[in-house]
């Protein structure tokens, strides 16, 4: 982004204004029963600007994950660093971060597994144990915040509320109620980056009357079966206790609550304006959540569940409430090349800069961005500046020739066969192997 205020020399930050400092939260909690957290940085010029960061990394909804991510950053707060280095959209660098350098900074690492939405303030054994009370720590930080900085909180103009994956889901579900809790000068707009969890109005769904419904997993979907998430969402809705709109919830049939835990519904019930980063072919939602081996990507069956996906998320972010924004590329993955310091463009613009524009109200900014070009290439990821699924790595001139240089026979895993590719580099090049198609051809390779 090359946007500078006239008139204005920014010198590079010193240490001292970069670094940002924890603080933890006694009424907060952490999955483990540790306090929550947050690190701050305020305005070394008193800007009147804030943002709230969410960190993102997944979510639990079984003992055993659950108890697994209770033990590590992702679910205790017990191991924070003191201080924390900011990059991308919390830099304090001018240059990297030039319209939000700044801002009072504030992020909340993710420590409650639920997506920041849970109230679930108490523990049992239907908790195994564990707290999930992602929302009512945002509280718990914000009352914080208002302690400790209330000249600044209270001089506040403009709030963006931010994160990406877990955070950008966060994001959705929290901007409504923490613009109830600004300083009446105060405006705020949310930018969700990667979460929307989960798209909908799939046909195989629509036609069981399901069109809230995420999309099939990949095993059912290659049986010709729409999945039926109905009792994952009771369970999760149950164990978290989420936070969730009560217009959303008002607007649902007795008994179906949960289908405002869905982006795809939740987000037409969401007042604060929203600027939405979004890759079309999230590989979170494909293969993570959906099922689909990665080493299957280039497969028949793989390509059929892609398109599928991609058609869904498509239809799904079609209509956008008034003064809303988007930026949806055709890219094959989950959060890379979004936002603040990512590469991938649509019509030579970049998701971060435009969300400056977008958040500011410059002049007469193009906010909503789509990808096209999908039409035109079977329904398949086509951006040229993000991933995509480039050529089959199992067959053609680069599929020969890794078979060649590094044959299954004595390169039978992963590992092995990504050390001799390494090695024969120059000749796969040279049979117009991709680094991303060599890379799947290998994770195709098992023990």
């Amino acid at each position: 982004m090359n946007i500078l205020l006239i008139g204005i020399l920014t010198l590079a930050p010193t240490l001292s204004d970069a670094t940002m400092t924890l603080f933890k939260v006694e009424r907060g909690t952490c999955m483990d029963g540790t306090p929550a957290a947050y690190y701050f940085r305020p305005s070394s010029t008193k800007s009147t600007t804030w943002q709230i960061s969410l960190e993102g990394g997944g979510a639990c909804y079984d003992q055993e994950t659950c108890t697994s991510r209770s033990k590590g950053a992702l679910g205790s707060s017990k191991n924070y660093k003191p201080t924390l280095e900011a990059e991308k959209w919390m830099s304090a660098s001018s240059t990297a971060n030039p319209d939000f350098y700044d801002a009072n900074t504030v992020y909340v690492p993710y420590c409650s597994s639920d997506t920041h939405r849970g109230q679930q303030n108490t523990t049992s054994a239907l908790t195994w144990g564990f707290y999930f009370s992602g929302h009512l720590n945002l509280v718990a930080i914000v009352n914080d915040i208002k302690q400790k900085q209330p000249e600044a909180w209270n001089n506040m103009k403009q709030m963006l509320l931010t994160g990406g994956s877990a955070g950008g889901i966060g994001t959705i579900y929290n901007a409504d109620w923490l613009g109830t809790v600004l300083p009446p000068s105060a405006s705020i707009k949310a930018a969700p980056l990667g979460g929307w969890f989960f798209p909908g109005n799939y046909a195989d769904q629509v036609k069981k009357g399901r069109s809230w419904s995420p999309p099939s997993l990949f095993p059912d979907f290659a049986n010709h079966t729409a999945s039926d998430h109905r009792l994952q969402y009771v369970f999760i809705n149950s164990l978290w206790k989420p936070f969730l709109s009560p217009t959303c919830i008002a607007h649902q049939k007795q008994g179906e609550e949960y289908h405002c835990s869905t982006a795809h519904v939740a987000y037409h019930f969401v007042h604060t304006p929203m600027y939405i980063m979004e890759n079309m072919y999230d590989t979170n939602q494909i293969s993570a959540q959906g099922g689909l081996p990665r080493n299957q990507f280039n497969s028949d069956e793989g390509k059929r569940y892609i398109q599928y996906f991609g058609i869904g998320m498509r239809n799904s972010t079609f209509v956008l409430k008034k003064g809303d924004g988007i930026f949806l590329s055709s890219c094959l993955d989950h959060t890379s090349g979004l936002h603040v310091g990512g590469s991938t463009t649509i019509n030579g613009k970049l998701s971060g800069q435009i969300l400056g524009d977008w958040f500011f109200d410059r002049a007469n900014p193009s906010v909503v961005l789509r990808d096209t070009c999908d039409a035109t290439n079977n329904d398949l990821p086509c951006n040229p500046t993000c991933d995509g699924l480039g050529p089959s790595p199992s067959g053609g001139t680069c599929g020969k020739e890794l078979e060649k240089d590094c044959p299954t026979s004595d390169y039978p895993t992963p590992g092995k066969c990504d050390q001799c590719a390494k090695a024969h580099e120059s000749e796969l090049k040279q049979a117009s192997c991709t680094v991303r198609s060599v890379v799947a051809a290998c994770q195709g390779r098992t023990l």
